[in-house]
């Protein structure tokens, strides 16, 4: 059997990539170019100032656990969680905001006022597209989204409080050829960076690209990090061999109840059409109902 190539660098789309990279103080400077890659021109970060507990609280024993891949706090206060998302369902934007209303309420004690409530961006960077009303207004290339808090009848927007920020890459389809900015290269990277061996030969000319494929880059990590990263790698595979084998099972047992419940249907079926038959020979109800075993008041309709 055929070896598989080493891979050269990170998967940022996988959690243990991403974290590797991006949850690395040594690397703040690649999170503040992706966070303002994201933002809209008014929320630019200029530094981040704390990497915050990813693990969400619990208000009541029947609250929801949540462990958040990256969540940190810039300059002014406002709290960023970055999320990157495999998989989408059809819950994804409920949970998103579920995630970002709780990182919202974690900012107060019970006696601090609302006033020193700051804004919160969560970030989802996205392998796949969120549905949209009009598709037809994404397809010019946008694949950012932004969702906040509007008036609806005049669209004027509330004061910052909850934002939620998709990157949509199913949407994103440029090629190495094709890639003329940074943010275009740093979405290519998210996409494609783990299938290269080496920089694409347009690309090595930008300063912080290069310095993104440097930090992606498995044999640079140190022996610590390398040890991390492949700790991340075990939990996350052994997450996705329970999730597969969840499916098969649920798959398989899908299909033995459906080939069950096909067969009872086929077999209420058969009794039905005998218990018709016995009651155009003029058969008692009573009789055909013990013979075929189906209730009286079933052989009653049938009677009808």
């Amino acid at each position: 059997m055929k070896a598989s190539k080493p891979q050269t660098y990170v998967d940022l789309m996988s959690d243990a990539g991403f974290k590797a990279v991006f949850a690395d103080r040594q690397n703040k400077d690649l999170l503040i170019f992706l966070i303002n890659s994201l933002l809209p021109a008014e929320a630019k970060v200029s530094d981040i100032v704390a990497y915050l507990d990813r693990e969400q609280h619990i208000d009541t024993i029947f609250g929801k656990k949540t462990i958040l891949d990256l969540v940190c706090q810039d300059e002014q206060g406002r709290t960023f969680s970055v999320e990157v998302q495999r998989v989408g369902t059809g819950t994804f934007f409920e949970r998103c905001v579920f995630y970002a209303s709780g990182l919202f309420h974690d900012e107060l004690v019970a006696a601090e006022d609302y006033g020193l409530l700051k804004p919160v961006y969560l970030i989802a960077i996205m392998e796949e597209s969120l549905p949209h009303e009009d598709e037809k207004l994404w397809n010019d290339g946008r694949f950012i989204s932004e969702y906040a808090f509007t008036e609806k009848n005049t669209g004027e927007l509330a004061p910052p409080t909850i934002n939620i920020i998709f990157a949509e890459l199913g949407r994103f389809r440029k090629d190495a050829r094709e890639c003329a900015s940074e943010q275009d290269w740093l979405f290519f990277w998210f996409k494609h960076g783990w299938e290269c061996d080496s920089l694409p030969s347009n690309m090595d000319s930008r300063p912080f690209i290069t310095g993104l494929a440097d930090a992606c880059a498995i044999a640079g990590f140190t022996p610590e990090k390398k040890q991390y990263y492949r700790a991340l790698m075990k939990d996350q595979r052994d997450y996705n061999s329970i999730i597969n084998q969840k499916f098969r099972e649920g798959m398989e047992e899908g299909m033995a109840k459906g080939e069950m419940k096909g067969l009872a249907k086929g077999k209420a079926e058969s009794a039905r059409n005998i218990a018709l038959e016995m009651l155009d020979r003029g058969m008692d109800p009573k009789l055909v109902a013990e013979i075929t075993k189906l209730d009286i008041s079933e052989i009653e309709k049938l009677k009808r």
